[in-house]
């Protein structure tokens, strides 16, 4: 394949060497080419290095991604409190929009074991979840489903809901999907709901 190796000094304690497919040899030591020629390598090479290398990057960024956030399970709960986290001081990688405050909601799943080591035995019945810019937000009544937004919830209300371990911290949960239950006849969908808590599931390809 046509192309050339990129070296970018250390990073990380470590020399990168990147293989930029497309990219020329550097004409600067090879004098029987054409000047035009010569420049239009050096255009090409400064506009494939910059790819390359945030590629190499985003592959640092997934090395740091929890792998039991590939794990989602299913739970239902009533909210007690929804905190607006927008604007607040968080740990790198958080980013959490609302903590959600849930009661009849505790999550047994192994994964979660870091999360259940930040309470005692006698938890209230409370326990919290993390809505982020990931997570899918709908209403529910009956068997009309469609979208919602975070503002929408309210305390009181009963919600369904995916969670995985959060993928920057294993001490916290992030919100997968939120389903607000308005109400209306208990169906099939609600029946099926029901007996998939503690269910898991992973996600799709």
């Amino acid at each position: 394949m046509w192309g050339s190796e990129r070296r970018f000094g250390d990073f990380q304690g470590r020399e990168l060497v990147v293989f930029c497919p497309g990219m020329p040899p550097d004409p600067s030591h090879d004098h029987s080419k054409p000047e035009f020629i010569k420049k239009a390598g050096d255009d090409l090479r400064k506009l494939l290095i910059i790819p390359c290398f945030m590629l190499l990057l985003a592959g640092c960024g997934r090395e740091e991604t929890s792998p039991l956030s590939e794990f989602e399970f299913f739970y239902s709960g009533k909210v007690v409190s929804m905190v607006d986290q927008r604007g607040q001081k968080q740990p790198s990688g958080i980013r959490s929009l609302y903590t959600l405050g849930l009661q009849g909601f505790k999550p047994e799943a192994h994964v979660f074991e870091k999360y259940r080591s930040m309470f005692g035995e006698d938890d209230h019945g409370y326990h919290f979840i993390e809505i982020t810019k990931r997570t899918a937000i709908y209403k529910q009544a009956g068997i009309q489903r469609y979208p919602a937004k975070a503002e929408d919830i309210q305390t009181g209300q009963r919600v369904f809901f995916w969670i995985s371990v959060h993928p920057k911290d294993e001490y916290r949960i992030e919100a997968k999907e939120i389903t607000i239950w308005e109400g209306g006849p208990v169906d099939d969908w609600l029946e099926l709901y029901e007996k998939q808590l503690e269910s898991w599931r992973l996600p799709d390809d």
